[in-house]
């Protein structure tokens, strides 16, 4: 005998189906989910919250959202719902314990509460711990493989000033009291001085990023980073002229003025004799923070095309003695400051190296 069929009236209706459809989707969700209410009470909850927390629907449903866990994710997504609840806006954190290095993205917004007396709140926990520790490896992986290059660079550029030496002390004994003493001693100076140097350029290179930037007068930077470089270019027989106006930027002005002494040298370096050096600024309000527009150009050869990606890199020089750290210091320092370096060649000759720093508006000076 066959069984009877439903009767219209025992067949869920479109509305049931589609609450059936909803609640098979939600639980469906593999990351924990809470609905919640504005007195943060649990309105609803997925299967993959049941399986976080144990218990059962009817044990949770209705009872403080802070009830929970005392521990994260929970803690950190309590007080994600009380800042939405209070704001109206979506917003999200990333929470870690402590104790297991375990991470999550916790995300909350308001949503429609369907006709009922207030909006209701959904947060929304994913478990990014693999993510984060495969993030991780990734950064410690290139910090290794940049510290194994920059390493490699420090050996090599090591490397010819001690085998200057050596050659030097060995020449020295085998002579004797015949040996030109003097002339051995200036050159053991000058390779002792060009070590110095480089670990003073490695030192700048190496020291961490400072958050201590206050209002300064950008002029006076450069007047004091012109005046520093003022023997070389009396003796490279190059006139340094400057055009900047008073503005005020943030910095670190011994930082920055490190920034305009390699900048200055670099460019007096490469300048013909009875050439020139020209120092431009020039502000640009016609964004919404106003910067300050800073240029340094020589009337030098300028860069070669295929050597301007890497001008920034630690020891790239093609200057016989050079470092080859002077505008990544450059470029660090500047990082620091939140602004913005780059090379180009003049279209009349010569190299042009562009800055572009943070202007105070006169009105916060």
């Amino acid at each position: 005998m066959q069984n009877a069929a439903p009767s219209e009236s025992a067949r869920p209706g479109p509305l049931e189906r589609a609450t059936r459809e909803w609640r098979g989707t939600f639980d469906a969700i593999e990351w924990p989910i809470v609905i919640v209410d504005g007195a943060l009470r649990v309105r609803r909850l997925n299967q993959a919250t049941l399986r976080s927390l144990g218990g059962t629907y009817a044990s949770w449903l209705g009872g403080s959202f802070s009830s929970l866990g005392a521990r994260e994710p929970w803690l950190g997504a309590l007080a994600l719902l009380e800042r939405v609840l209070s704001t109206g806006k979506p917003d999200a954190v990333q929470v870690e314990d402590a104790s297991t290095k375990q991470t999550w993205e916790v995300s909350a917004r308001i949503v429609d509460a369907g006709g009922e007396a207030a909006d209701l709140a959904m947060i929304i926990i994913r478990d990014t711990s693999r993510e984060t520790r495969l993030a991780q490896s990734l950064r410690h992986s290139e910090t290794m493989a940049a510290m194994g290059s920059l390493l490699a660079s420090v050996v090599h550029e090591v490397r010819n000033p001690l085998f200057a030496i050596s050659s030097i002390l060995d020449a020295w004994a085998v002579r004797g009291v015949e040996a030109d003493a003097p002339a051995y001693q200036a050159v053991l100076r000058k390779e002792v001085n060009r070590l110095r140097h480089m670990m003073e350029e490695l030192l700048e290179y190496g020291r961490p990023y400072t958050s201590d930037l206050r209002p300064g007068e950008l002029s006076e930077v450069i007047s004091e980073a012109s005046a520093a470089c003022a023997p070389l270019a009396e003796q490279q027989q190059v006139a340094v002229r400057a055009a900047v106006p008073r503005s005020t930027v943030l910095m670190d002005r011994a930082r920055l003025v490190r920034v305009f002494v390699n900048l200055i040298q670099n460019a007096i370096q490469h300048a013909p004799a009875g050439s020139g050096v020209l120092v431009e600024a020039r502000e640009d309000d016609t964004e919404a923070n106003p910067t300050l527009q800073v240029t340094v150009r020589d009337q030098g050869p300028g860069f070669a095309e295929e050597d301007l990606p890497m001008v920034f890199s630690p020891f790239f020089s093609r200057r016989r003695g050079g470092t080859g750290l002077g505008l990544a210091i450059v470029r660090r320092i500047i990082d620091e400051h939140h602004g913005l370096v780059g090379v180009e060649n003049h279209p009349e000759g010569g190299a042009v190296v562009r800055l572009t720093l943070q202007s105070v508006p006169r009105g916060n000076q």
